[in-house]
């Protein structure tokens, strides 16, 4: 979202080594943001692994969303073979389509969730996932053997909006004697930024879910909620008390880490990754070509994704995701 051309960093995530080319691509009818990760062959050995006898490697992703345009690359790299051309068998498995392990488990628990399927596959599947930094490494820090291996985008767009009374948020202390509204997996991140900044007694941290929070934040029963700078700021503008502006959005990436940390960082069980480093390998290839076909085609690669979700019949908890344009304007952004 910055008018550079070229924007060159390199990172390390969890040990590994990385370096991410962040490019715009500019045509008249559309500017899109190019993100390609490169991991660096030195920085880990992988053990290579015999293929599966029907010559497809089964690998299962758990996302820590519902099929959208932020998935839109694995989407796109499952229906056009690409998976399989580089000798997978990729299934994409929403955070809500088992409902009851869902309940069980909770909004921030899939690093858990992947460890244990990998054990219930007893190594023989690759299991993958996605979250947000964060919640990665609340979870390593409470003793689950993952690690990341790529990230999808390099900034991250986790945020806050502001209720219709901001025009502007330009930090956490703007929220002083107000309430911010966030999911469980990025409660603990909030409390920690907001006692950093001594803020913890004049700020209070709600949990509140995805279906209900524009509902809170319109009212006014709270001043801030959790969103995701991409979709969701598409989706407040269609919530009548904002009368079709944008809401003043607070990234907390900015607060939280000295560089502008990682969104949808893709990780496994460390056992997984020296097992099936090839079949890692492919995934991830097999990932940033789905990528660059979607970037080269918006509205074809939005019309895949709503065809995705219907097949599974989940929707949106707001109800204003559900429609192939505002996934096309997400995928633009």
């Amino acid at each position: 979202r910055n008018n550079k051309r070229e924007q060159r960093q390199t990172g390390t995530i969890s040990g590994i080594s990385t370096q991410l080319l962040c490019q715009r691509r500019a045509n008249p009818h559309r500017t899109a943001l190019l993100l390609v990760f490169i991991i660096a062959g030195t920085s880990i050995r992988f053990q290579r692994h015999t293929m599966a006898s029907s010559g497809l490697k089964k690998v299962f992703f758990q996302l820590d969303y519902m099929l959208s345009a932020q998935f839109t690359g694995l989407i796109l790299a499952q229906k056009a073979g690409i998976y399989n051309k580089h000798g997978i068998d990729v299934s994409l498995v929403e955070a809500w389509t088992n409902v009851q392990r869902w309940a069980e488990a909770g909004a921030g628990r899939e690093p858990y969730i992947v460890e244990k399927m990998y054990k219930e596959e007893q190594g023989k599947s690759v299991v993958l996932g996605c979250v947000e930094q964060n919640v990665l490494f609340e979870a390593q820090a409470d003793g689950v053997d993952v690690m990341a291996v790529d990230a999808m985008m390099k900034g991250s767009v986790l945020a806050v909006a502001g209720s219709p009374e901001f025009q502007n948020l330009n930090g956490l202390s703007d929220l002083s004697g107000g309430t911010i509204g966030m999911h469980a997996d990025s409660i603990q991140l909030v409390k920690a930024l907001l006692k950093h900044q001594n803020l913890q007694d004049k700020v209070q941290v709600v949990e509140v879910t995805a279906a209900e929070k524009y509902h809170l934040l319109g009212s006014g029963k709270i001043q801030a909620c959790q969103i995701y700078d991409v979709m969701e700021p598409l989706e407040l503008i269609q919530v009548q008390e904002y009368n079709g502006r944008l809401p003043a959005v607070l990234n907390l990436a900015s607060l939280a880490y000295k560089n502008q940390g990682y969104s949808q960082v893709i990780y496994s069980p460390k056992e997984c990754v020296s097992e099936h480093g090839d079949s890692i390998e492919a995934f991830l290839a097999a990932t940033r070509e789905g990528w660059s076909m979607a970037l080269d085609n918006m509205p074809e690669s939005s019309s895949a994704v709503m065809e995705a979700r219907k097949k599974t019949g989940t929707y949106s908890k707001s109800g204003y995701q559900d429609d192939v344009q505002l996934q096309q304007k997400c995928l633009e952004l």
